[in-house]
């Protein structure tokens, strides 16, 4: 996944120099598309995250890790671990 994320932050970059708002829309749309049911948009929406979003937004991320979906799930640990989210286990008594 590294690849497609340095990729994408060159794509980003390359629109966000012509369009100063750029990086605050799509934020926004990937937001919104998190709540979609639909996968694609969903492991999309984690993608562009990894880009443009900040501790709030990977907090929410983080939740993608217990999704029933095997591919979203996975793009969601790729996404934290990015970021250098490390994830915690469960401490069994």
């Amino acid at each position: 996944m590294f690849r497609d994320i340095e990729i994408l932050e060159k794509f980003i970059g390359e629109r966000s120099a012509d369009d100063f708002e750029f990086r605050k829309k799509i934020r926004h749309i990937s937001v919104s598309s998190l709540a979609k049911n639909n996968s694609v948009l969903i492991r999309t929406a984690i993608q562009v995250l990894i880009v443009v979003g900040g501790e709030k937004d990977m907090q929410v991320v983080q939740h993608f890790v217990d999704n029933e979906d095997l591919d979203i799930k996975n793009v969601a640990k790729c996404a934290l671990f990015e970021r250098g989210i490390k994830l915690t286990k469960p401490k069994y008594e």
